[in-house]
């Protein structure tokens, strides 16, 4: 894939949504995806991740436990290392993210299911489903208690 096809399918996936059935459950899936594309337009070679994650007791929003869906950026860092991204939408036109070692995010979040992707790969799945995520890429993606 060369950077003008890279560069189009970007334009096209920034108008792709995520899949209704998610809507009102957060913005993870739209947000890293456009995170990891940014990112890999700019020079880095990120993978968009997605699994199931376990709430942290500091989480505010979700009893801590609860086990859920999500989708994150990893991505080598020269200085720190593999570092986890973590993005949403809610701020404007600018995607705000949050980063974290990945060895701290595993530890505290600890996924299961994960299926990593590279950025490129993911923005071809988000055109060939017409939509910014969830894919059913991993059996466990689909249970009832996660979604």
């Amino acid at each position: 894939m060369n950077k003008n096809d890279i560069r189009q399918g970007i334009e096209i996936v920034r108008g792709v949504r995520s899949d209704p059935k998610f809507l009102g459950k957060g913005d993870c899936y739209e947000a890293n995806l456009q995170l990891a594309i940014e990112m890999g337009d700019a020079g880095y070679f990120p993978y968009l991740c997605h699994g199931i994650l376990t709430a942290a007791p500091f989480y505010k929003h979700m009893e801590p436990g609860t086990r859920f869906m999500h989708a994150w950026v990893e991505v080598k860092h020269e200085i720190h290392g593999w570092t986890v991204c973590d993005a949403s939408l809610c701020a404007g036109t600018e995607i705000p993210f949050t980063m974290h070692s990945r060895k701290m995010f595993y530890e505290q979040m600890k996924p299961d299911a994960v299926v990593e992707m590279p950025w490129n790969y993911a923005m071809q799945l988000a055109n060939r489903h017409g939509r910014a995520g969830h894919w059913d890429l991993h059996p466990e993606h689909n249970k009832e208690e996660v979604l």
